[in-house]
């Protein structure tokens, strides 16, 4: 196959073929995997409200966050979402793209999900003083030759942390 043909193939009818075939949540992910957010965005449209629900759930919000960044109209797939995953995605997209989504929804539902984005936003920031105040704790300790034993690394946000150990 030519690089023209690879590059102009349209893979919707294909991801809507998958979607639908019944396949495991498991195997469904995995094969979608292969394929760039793009295509699926355009297959988005040849999928029922109820496969597109479906589809949300076996991907989750950080890949729908990417997939919808590539679709005209996102407002329609917006309100298939929760409330609470609609923020969540709207959090995981890039400002621009967050932005448009936002202008473009009914004003009831864009308030519903400002005030979600607002509580994700102190719920961070939360963590983010806690957790900084849990390193600069750590830092002292570790400044002032207090640690005993053999500790490699500490998760703090979910992000690994490595720290050296005591020789």
């Amino acid at each position: 196959m030519s690089r023209t043909e690879l590059k102009n193939k349209n893979y919707s009818k294909e991801l809507a073929a998958f979607i639908r075939s019944g396949l495991s949540k498991e195997e469904l992910r995995k094969r979608l995997s292969n394929y760039h957010e793009n295509d699926i965005a355009d297959a988005l449209e040849r999928l029922t409200a109820a496969e597109r629900k479906r589809l949300y759930q076996i991907l989750g919000v950080q890949r729908i966050a990417e997939i919808l960044s590539y679709v005209d109209d996102p407002e329609i797939y917006f309100k298939e979402l929760t409330i609470a995953n609609a923020a969540k995605v709207i959090s995981l997209m890039d400002s621009d793209d967050a932005v448009d989504v936002l202008e473009n929804l009914e004003e009831d539902r864009k308030r519903e999900i400002v005030k979600r984005l607002e509580t994700i936003s102190n719920i961070i920031t939360a963590k983010s003083k806690r957790c900084a105040s849990v390193l600069g704790r750590l830092s002292c300790i570790f400044n002032q030759g207090e640690i005993k034993g053999d500790i490699g690394y500490i998760v703090c946000l979910g992000v690994e942390i490595q720290f050296p150990t005591a020789n």
